[in-house]
């Protein structure tokens, strides 16, 4: 691992960008352990406390695990925990709520047109396996599987920066799903009616034609949209 030395400038955030452009070229990969403390401030030309607190920011970020007595290991990053952290900000105000839609609508929308004419059967494929397993008695299984569908449109693009990007409001809306199961639970035909949703998603990019998937995904998204938005009036929401 080399490094080089940082100025006494807003120290740890320059530390974080080396790591951070270390993990980007492939210099340090998940599960390799980071040098000491003590050693890390002597290659860096700074402060041990810069060092911790860089470790500190890392870690809440998920991009690092401490583990007591054990050291310091890049981890594999998830963005979920984070994500699920802020989420709840996001549905303070219905607004934000219908901005986050139309938001989504304009990014999703064009992954799912990249998704039907990339005539890629992987594609269909793990979205098909996705609806399989929205029919499961797990709510859990059901969740995570509408993220996986979504997931799998956003892959269609080919572009990391789109994906991360689509797989942040997919959690975020994800999160909000699951912070009001108790209210979506026992509604059926809610649920039903996203289940057709995201058939007619697949149909239309198994058909390779991107207007017609562009035009189911909207709908979809629409009454996703303004049943969270309903459902937080119901709660007091402003």
């Amino acid at each position: 691992m080399e490094f080089t030395e940082v100025n006494n400038k807003r120290t740890y955030r320059q530390i974080i960008e080396q790591f951070m452009g270390m993990i980007e070229r492939g210099e340090i990969k998940p599960g390799d352990k980071l040098p000491g403390e003590r050693e890390l401030a002597e290659k860096l030309g700074s402060s041990r406390p810069s060092v911790r607190e860089a470790f500190r920011t890392l870690e809440i970020l998920g991009v690092i695990e401490v583990r007591h007595g054990g050291g310091t290991f890049i981890r594999e990053f998830n963005v979920a925990p984070f994500i699920n952290m802020i989420a709840p900000l996001f549905y303070t105000k219905s607004r934000n709520i219908e901005d986050l839609t139309d938001f989504r609508i304009l990014l999703e929308g064009e992954a799912v047109k990249a998704a039907a004419l990339s005539h890629d059967d992987s594609i269909v494929g793990s979205m098909e396996t996705s609806l399989e397993l929205m029919n499961d008695e797990d709510p859990r299984v059901r969740e995570k599987a509408d993220l996986d569908f979504h997931r799998a449109i956003f892959a269609a693009s080919g572009n990391r920066t789109f994906v991360f990007a689509g797989e942040c409001l997919s959690y975020i809306l994800y999160a909000s799903v699951h912070l009001n199961r108790e209210v979506i639970q026992g509604k059926d035909d809610m649920a039903e009616r996203w289940a057709e949703d995201h058939r007619r998603i697949l149909d239309a990019v198994s058909a390779g034609d991107p207007e017609a998937a562009y035009n189911a995904l909207k709908s979809h998204l629409e009454s996703v949209g303004s049943y969270l938005t309903e459902n937080k009036n119901e709660q007091g929401g402003k």
